[in-house]
């Protein structure tokens, strides 16, 4: 607790504004296999006793993750309790949770899976495979429908996922996530997906076909159509992004030009068509998912800004300071061809400091600058696309400069915990 209170940044966004990398992180994978800390242990049996008395069925303790497999309502409600007694439980035990999808720069993100399927309402698993060629028709025709869907709602999907801190992973929503907006997303798009299909069948059995001969033929189409999305290699990688792009699919890690997409043609068919949201309420999910991104990376810049100039300058001129006072001592000690050899490292390093210093004032300048400009804009949409394209640039390349300076400056003076201390102090 007090280092988190020792980091206005942890406090105020939730996530490390700066910090450089552990000398030790998650190299020996002991995040996922090691023992669970007492402490831990002990806030977590506090929590799973909560939760049983809410009627959350919390059975696992476990490093990384535990599953809850329940209808998507109560699954998504479960998850928002479980969230609330999280933090309240957490300080209790001197703990705080961070739910940030990323609050820590080069150590894994927090996130929880979407886990999704489908099943009739007496039971049947419509993604488990036939016994037999009939009853592997039912398998069939849900598997391909859900591919087609993917591939058409590609937009629709990250669009549902996406925000300020998150990389666009739909399986993986972000802790901070309320999985109900990517759920109604997916099974919006299935339902629409679906009518679809059986419209296409109607269509090729009005011009004779046999039910079965339809279906496969409309499977099959479906199937070819939407080969660009079926990848067996790693999705991660940069082959597969320039793979997809060969094949048509976007790439889209822009976060408002990404949320642009829930007013596209194919979002409006989709939950304008489904009757899941009219053309009002569409327009406001879009604005207040824009209006939440640009107040995001505003409170994030105006931190960074803080710190930066009222915390990291200062020490860093301070220690700079200390180095020009050693390198008069050496100029009066030895002589000066000693001082030239003795002095060259610090030399080198006051003036390291001194480019890192001025660097980190410019841009901090530059960035409030930015946002002023952006500040003044009065469409929501031109607002959250100015903060994205000339606010949030900066938040890395100051970190950069600070994450340095940690590097390079006196750890007795550095004045905010850092990475090695807030990972690894138990």
């Amino acid at each position: 607790m007090a280092l988190y209170n020792a980091r206005p940044d942890l406090c105020l966004t939730g996530r490390t504004l700066m910090g450089h990398s552990s000398a030790k992180d998650q190299q020996l994978e002991d995040h996922y296999f090691g023992s669970i800390p007492p402490r831990v242990t002990a806030f977590m049996k506090e929590l799973e006793i909560e939760c049983h008395k809410l009627g959350i069925p919390v059975k696992t303790r476990h490093n990384e993750v535990a599953p809850i497999f329940e209808n998507v309502n109560l699954a998504n409600d479960h998850n928002q309790l479980v969230m609330d007694l999280m933090k309240r439980i957490a300080r209790k035990h001197n703990f705080v949770v961070l739910l940030h999808e990323k609050p820590y720069s080069g150590v894994n993100g927090s996130g929880k899976h979407n886990n999704w399927s489908l099943c009739t309402d007496t039971g049947i698993n419509l993604f488990s495979p036939g016994s037999n060629p009939k009853s592997n028709m039912l398998f069939l025709t849900f598997l391909v429908n859900v591919l087609m869907m993917v591939y058409k709602n590609q937009n629709l999907l990250r669009a549902s996922i996406a925000s300020a801190s998150n990389r666009f992973e739909f399986r993986a929503a972000g802790s901070s996530a309320n999985c109900a907006a990517t759920m109604i997303a997916i099974n919006a798009a299935m339902a629409n997906q679906l009518n679809e299909f059986k419209a296409s069948v109607d269509k090729v059995m009005e011009e004779g076909a046999t039910k079965d001969e339809a279906i496969f033929r409309t499977l099959k189409e479906m199937i070819i159509a939407s080969e660009p999305i079926r990848f067996e290699g790693d999705g991660y990688s940069e082959e597969w992004k320039q793979e997809a792009a060969r094949r048509g699919l976007t790439n889209i890690c822009h976060v408002p030009e990404a949320l642009m997409h829930f007013v596209d043609d194919q979002a409006r068919s989709v939950f304008i068509g489904e009757h899941i949201f009219n053309e009002t309420e569409l327009a406001g999910h879009l604005e207040v998912e824009l209006e939440k991104f640009t107040m995001k990376v505003q409170i994030e810049s105006r931190v960074l800004g803080d710190l930066a100039i009222n915390h990291i300058v200062p020490t860093a001129v301070s220690y700079q300071n200390r180095l020009l006072e050693n390198i008069r001592g050496l100029r009066e000690t030895f002589s000066p061809e000693e001082y030239e050899i003795l002095s060259a490292d610090r030399k080198e390093l006051i003036r390291e400091i001194s480019h890192r210093v001025t660097a980190i004032k410019m841009q901090v300048r530059q960035m409030t600058e930015a946002r002023k400009v952006a500040n003044h804009m009065d469409n929501y949409k031109d607002k959250a696309f100015a903060y994205e394209e000339t606010v949030r640039p900066y938040l890395e390349s100051i970190r950069d400069h600070i994450d340095h300076l940690e590097m390079e400056v006196d750890d007795e003076i550095w004045p905010l915990p850092k990475y090695r201390e807030l990972l690894f102090t138990k």
